[in-house]
């Protein structure tokens, strides 16, 4: 079995992430401004269904509307406080490992 050797132009691959960096920066940018704005049009609606006093509303195609979920979770604080022990005989560390790179 023979070694493969990668050449790699560190000029070329390092201007290209920073480009990459800088095109993921904007769009995460842009994305939070889509996101504030989606928010507060929900704000609106949801002052729509308060003054109406409905739960849920259809328009068309579209409907909107307070859906209401349940979930069980286990409280780690609560079951540390009254039971040490067993809490430090269960907890577990992990690592991982990931790459970075840095500019500047």
């Amino acid at each position: 079995m023979t070694e493969q050797k990668i050449e790699i132009n560190l000029d070329e691959m390092t201007n290209y992430m920073d480009e990459l960096k800088k095109a993921k920066a904007k769009t995460e940018f842009d994305l939070k401004q889509i996101n504030a704005e989606i928010e507060k049009q929900e704000k609106i609606l949801e002052a729509l269904l308060e003054q109406t006093g409905v739960n849920e509303m259809t328009h068309g195609i579209y409907s909107f509307g307070w859906k209401i979920t349940q979930r069980k979770s286990f409280d780690q604080t609560k079951f540390k406080s009254e039971n040490p022990d067993l809490y430090e005989k269960y907890k577990i560390q992990k690592e991982s490992k990931s790459f970075e790179f840095k500019i500047g």
